[in-house]
């Protein structure tokens, strides 16, 4: 992620550095996110909040929302309920496989951009946005 890093010693005009970002500023969420990750920083931490937003939380974000999308479609065509499983049983959930299919029709904008997945359950059809480091701070080269 691109604009995690400190380019802030760099001379602008004598190197043209680019990079990658899969950020999805528009997103309703994002500026609250900014915000509540930066809170926890001057909370929990000696050191000044992080400028960007880590790229592993963002991804935690939208996984958590693919998840609840999910299981929203689930228990709308099955009856799920709650059952009781243990870690030492080998009794698997029987709503499991159908829990995997959902994941995979899941469609959905989140922060880290465009959410969906192919038939094998790998992230597909996302964007990478192309950054440029310039006097005025990152820019998205079009």
């Amino acid at each position: 992620e691109f604009s995690l890093l400190r380019l802030d010693d760099v001379p602008s005009e004598l190197v043209n550095i680019l990079g990658f970002s899969v950020f999805n500023r528009t997103h309703p969420f994002f500026q609250d996110f900014l915000l509540s990750l930066n809170r926890s920083w001057q909370e929990n931490c000696d050191h000044a909040p992080f400028a960007g937003t880590p790229l592993s939380s963002a991804l935690l974000f939208d996984a958590v929302h693919a998840v609840v999308a999910a299981v929203q479609e689930l228990n709308r065509s099955q009856n799920v309920g709650a059952t009781q499983l243990s870690c030492k049983s080998s009794k698997i959930w029987e709503h499991g496989t159908s829990l995997m299919n959902y994941l995979r029709m899941v469609e959905l904008e989140g922060l880290t951009g465009h959410i969906e997945f192919n038939s094998k359950g790998q992230r597909s059809n996302y964007a990478l946005r192309i950054m440029q480091n310039s006097r005025d701070g990152l820019r998205q080269v079009k």
